[in-house]
């Protein structure tokens, strides 16, 4: 992906302008730094400005070099706000952290959270809120990666397993399918193996009460879609996945 840009330099093309408006008068390089009151020699200096290697020239030599051009300000505003119209150098930062997180992930994940980053920033923007930090707006354009991952992994091995099924693969049967392994993806990744207590000590539902009740409401659903059997092998299908993806995890919880 493109880097970004996150300080000014004097670009080439705003030499090529300059050279321009001091044609226009007809000037050379030596009249034009005896019209600045420079010293002599001074012309060598003007043309690398005028060849863009001089990267960081002062505002006073850019207007002074105007003013002996009887040229303004305006005749080089384009050049100037075309830099200014870039985001801040804060944001330009936190783009490129997401963009490094990006560049692995495969073009269609890439492309949708990119699109995701730019609106959430200028969602903040909008509510006054102050932008992420660089680290942690890569980090939350990460979280968003890993679970765009995760949902890819899981529907191609729901697709494997729904073409073992006894029943033959319709649309139906694919709908209830990656519904109900969707169901518990979300049960699996908002429970922990061992129950834990609400902030008032409560217990709260232990996983397996959660996982066994989403079966049951996906029995109602599916109907005679998928039988009894067909969605055990489905949920089988989707705690392998997660146990083969947060093994290590689960055993440190």
């Amino acid at each position: 992906m493109k880097h970004i840009i996150t300080t000014f330099f004097f670009p080439v093309e705003l030499g090529v302008r300059l050279r321009e408006l001091r044609g226009r008068v007809g000037l050379s390089l030596e009249e034009l730094a005896r019209r600045m009151g420079r010293r002599p020699g001074y012309h060598h200096h003007l043309g690398r400005l005028e060849a863009g290697r001089l990267r960081f020239p002062t505002l006073a030599l850019v207007t002074d070099y105007l003013r002996a051009c009887r040229a303004s300000v305006a005749d080089i505003a384009p050049f100037l706000d075309r830099y200014a119209a870039l985001p801040p150098v804060r944001e330009d930062a936190a783009r490129e952290s997401v963009l490094k997180e990006l560049a692995v992930l495969p073009g269609r994940v890439a492309t949708a959270l990119d699109t995701y980053d730019v609106k959430t920033a200028g969602a903040r923007q909008a509510r006054g809120e102050k932008p992420l930090a660089p680290a942690r707006r890569a980090e939350a354009v990460g979280r968003q990666a890993q679970a765009a991952l995760e949902r890819r992994g899981l529907d191609a091995v729901v697709t494997l397993e729904v073409n073992r099924l006894d029943v033959r693969p319709t649309l139906a049967v694919r709908k209830v399918a990656f519904d109900y392994a969707r169901m518990l993806w979300r049960v699996l990744k908002q429970t922990r193996p061992r129950p834990r207590t609400t902030a008032r000590g409560r217990p709260r539902k232990s996983r397996e009460q959660r996982l066994a009740e989403a079966r049951a409401a996906m029995q109602v659903l599916a109907g005679d879609i998928i039988p009894v059997k067909g969605l055990n092998q489905i949920r089988d299908c989707v705690l392998g996945f997660f146990e083969k993806l947060y093994r290590a995890d689960e055993s440190e919880s």
